[in-house]
């Protein structure tokens, strides 16, 4: 049984490129012959390593596992014939798109790797390039005119040719004499050398090639046989496809290395062309900014695609290749204000204007808030000390009437005590009589505390208001023209109790039926009266503190805190007449 399973796994079917490409044989064991062109490992699966194998009829890629054959293994066959023995399957997960695969077989005792004509071991020995198509090694001597990235450019006896050397980051100097060797891609524009090495060529420097000035026009070139609806049909002009050129335009943009090729964007009258950064070092060399007008020296390529079909490529765009740091030159520096940086700064003018606005409407929460408590603070302290000053003028009331009203009751007690019946009798009366005051000022007190008259903005409304509990059935008419902002509430509550007090005794002492009361407000002097149509009375023998009568007493210490006078025009049977001024203090001005 194990014969019969060796027999089977020795017996292959020799095919060629297409055959496999065919997929017929897909799940077959096959042999193919041909020169391996490459050895990689696989940047998806670094546990398998490709071989590249070129034939007449095409090129074949196999795998094998790292494991089974290395990549040490593999390298040494680079330019050798070989004859691949192993499976053939389709590509599967990312390159499933890719067609059909041969797999080595996975023995290592096997015969997958048969070497029929081993690599030269100077890889330089290989034979001149040709436009033949050829699967070995190439040689051909030239000079190195540009680089990118990835390759370099060699300037030669049959044109120009791409080398991608084995290593990207090996390459030669600029405008030195080198030898290539490596595998040939034709295409119908540049051809392109892979696996590549180079050696030095004992020569001086060429000089750089001299450039020629072109413009936009020089780009594309127009078909006059092919006029269709008034325009013409426009093709690349390949006569500047590998000539050194010098060519100016505005900068449309700057491309990253993260995002292809380093380099930028020209714009020439219309026309786009793009200048390849990517063989100098950053620090070396940089994109100028948009808008910048440059002048670019360097080697002109015409890009296409040719994966779709070679005979019928799709134009891509033009390529400039600088030298030298020295072929980028700027003709006009970038203006500051581009449109990102308007577009910048509008974005944050915006931010600044959004944040303004809530920061304004933060702080104007805050300020109201704040305004609110420190004006329930003003309230609560306004409060306070209205209620001190009350106290202040309650206890003044207290102590300069009440209580000295009170001090005289009981001096006309003592008194009476220690005289004789008829004297007993007018010192009593005369207590009686003090007793009565004290009643009625302490009435006047309480009054106040639970009034709000002195709350009033109308001085008119307020005396009204503070006689009506003690005219009785009189008549009042009252015209108070001070203007109560103008006054403090000293200064009010003083002038309404002089009324309260003249009009009050006009009804209770004169008897009177119609009471007039005017005043008047200038600079800072308040004058009043108050006329009566009462019994009237002698002033001179008014009864005063002597009697228990203190009223006028009263007034006119009230008048005293306000350097104010009071005068009396009164005879029996003409009613009385009083006038009274007073000053407010500056202190005591609103």
């Amino acid at each position: 049984m194990l014969g019969c399973i060796s027999i089977l796994l020795l017996s292959a079917t020799l095919v060629d490129a297409r055959q496999v490409a065919s997929g017929d044989f897909i799940g077959q064991r096959v042999s193919i012959r041909g020169v391996v062109s490459a050895a990689v490992r696989d940047d998806i699966d670094d546990g398998f390593n490709w071989v590249l194998l070129k034939t007449p009829e095409g090129t074949v890629c196999a795998s094998t596992d790292n494991r089974v054959h290395s990549l040490e293994e593999l390298l040494p066959l680079l330019d050798a014939d070989v004859e691949l023995t192993g499976t053939v399957q389709r590509f599967t997960h990312w390159r499933k798109f890719l067609g059909c695969q041969m797999l080595f077989d996975n023995v290592a005792e096997g015969d997958s790797i048969k070497v029929i004509t081993p690599a030269s071991e100077d890889p330089f020995s290989a034979q001149p390039l040709t436009n033949a198509s050829c699967p070995h090694r190439q040689t051909t001597t030239g000079t190195v005119v540009a680089m990118t990235g990835e390759s370099f450019f060699l300037r030669h006896d049959e044109g120009l040719l791409r080398v991608r050397p084995v290593d990207p980051n090996d390459v030669p100097h600029l405008g030195g004499l080198v030898t290539v060797s490596g595998f040939i891609e034709q295409n119908q524009f540049i051809p392109l050398m892979t696996g590549a090495l180079w050696r030095t060529e004992p020569a001086k420097p060429a000089r750089p090639e001299s450039a020629t000035d072109i413009t936009a026009d020089d780009l594309f070139r127009t078909d006059p046989r092919s006029h269709s609806g008034g325009s013409f049909h426009r093709y690349v002009n390949m006569d500047i496809s590998g000539k050194t050129v010098r060519l100016a335009g505005r900068v449309e943009y700057a491309a990253r290395e993260s995002r292809g090729p380093a380099g930028f964007r020209i714009d020439c009258s219309g026309e786009s062309v793009f200048v390849d950064l990517s063989g100098f070092a950053p620090e070396t060399v940089s994109a100028p900014r948009q808008g910048a007008v440059v002048s670019v020296t360097g080697l002109c390529l015409a890009d296409f695609d040719t994966s779709g079909s070679a005979i019928f490529p799709r134009f891509l765009g033009l390529t400039i290749i600088p030298r030298t740091p020295e072929d980028l030159q700027i003709i006009r520096r970038a203006p500051f204000w581009t449109i990102a940086r308007l577009a910048l700064m509008l974005a944050l003018a915006v931010l600044v204007a959004v944040g303004f606005a809530v920061w304004s409407a933060a702080l104007k929460v805050v300020s109201t808030r704040r305004g609110r408590e420190l004006a329930r603070e003003q309230i609560r302290g306004a409060r306070a000390e209205l209620k001190v000053e009350e106290r202040t003028r309650l206890a003044v009331e207290l102590h300069d009437s009440i209580s000295q009203v009170l001090t005289g009751v009981a001096l006309q007690i003592d008194a009476a005590s220690g005289a004789d019946g008829k004297g007993a009798k007018k010192f009593l009366s005369t207590a009686r009589n003090m007793l009565a005051s004290c009643r009625e000022e302490l009435n006047g007190c309480l009054w106040d505390l639970r009034s709000r008259t002195f709350e009033e903005k109308d001085m008119t409304e307020a005396v009204q208001r503070t006689l009506a509990p003690h005219v009785g059935s009189a008549k009042l008419a009252v015209r108070f023209n001070v203007p109560r902002e103008m006054i403090s509430e000293a200064t009010a509550h003083a002038v309404l109790r002089i009324v309260r007090e003249l009009g009050t005794n006009a009804v209770k002492h004169g008897h009177a039926k119609n009471i007039k009361i005017a005043g008047e407000f200038h600079s800072d002097t308040i004058s009043f009266s108050v006329l009566d149509d009462g019994c009237g009375f002698d002033p001179a023998e008014a009864p005063g503190p002597a009697q228990g009568h203190f009223g006028l007493q009263g007034v006119r210490e009230r008048l005293n805190a306000f350097n104010g006078t009071i005068h009396c025009d009164s005879e029996p049977g003409c009613g009385a007449k009083f006038t009274v001024v007073l000053h407010t203090s500056p202190s005591e001005e609103k």
